[in-house]
C-alpha cells in the first residue's frame, strides 16, 4: 500500500506582476508543513518552471487530449533534511523564466501555460503538497509569445 504523506505547501511571490516577460526573475518564499504525527525525511525540495499543455494523440484505438508536462528550469533548494511532526520549514527562492521559449503551434495543442511548481520529495513520492496548492500559474501574455 502506498502512503501519501500529509505535507502541505504554501507560497508567496515577492515580485508579483500583471504579466511576466521572458527572462524575468521570480522571487519569493515558500513553506513546507508536516501535518503528520511523526517526523519525515525531506529527500529533496525543489522549484521548477514547467510548461504544461494538452496534446491530441491517439491512445489505443481512439484519440484523447493527453496532458504534457516539460520541465524548463529546475532549482534544488534543500536535500536530506528532517521535518518534524507539526513543523513548518521556510525557504526563499529565485528562479528565472527562460529567455527563449518554443511554444507548440500545432492544431493538436491546446491550453498551453507556464507554471512555477514547488516540489517536496518524501519516501517514494514527489508532490506539490497533498492538496496540490504548490503550483503558481505564471501570468504572461501568451498570445504575444506565439
Amino acid at each position: 500500500m502506498l502512503f501519501i504523506p500529509n505535507i502541505y505547501i504554501r507560497y508567496d511571490i515577492l515580485n508579483p506582476k500583471y504579466n511576466y516577460s521572458l527572462g524575468d526573475e521570480l522571487l519569493g518564499i515558500f513553506w513546507i508543513e508536516n501535518r503528520d504525527d511523526y517526523d519525515k525525511k525531506l529527500k529533496r525540495v525543489s522549484v521548477k518552471i514547467v510548461e504544461f499543455y494538452y496534446k491530441h494523440e491517439r491512445v489505443a484505438i481512439k484519440y484523447a487530449w493527453n496532458p504534457i508536462m516539460n520541465t524548463l528550469r529546475k532549482k534544488i533548494i534543500d536535500k536530506k533534511k528532517i521535518i518534524k511532526a507539526g513543523e513548518t520549514k521556510e525557504y526563499e527562492f529565485n528562479i528565472r523564466i527562460p529567455k527563449t521559449l518554443e511554444i507548440p503551434k500545432a492544431r493538436t495543442i491546446r491550453d498551453w501555460k507556464l507554471t512555477l511548481c514547488f516540489f517536496e520529495r518524501t519516501e517514494f513520492l514527489s508532490t506539490t503538497g497533498v492538496d496540490g496548492e504548490g503550483v503558481y500559474l505564471i501570468p504572461m501574455d501568451y498570445h504575444h509569445l506565439r
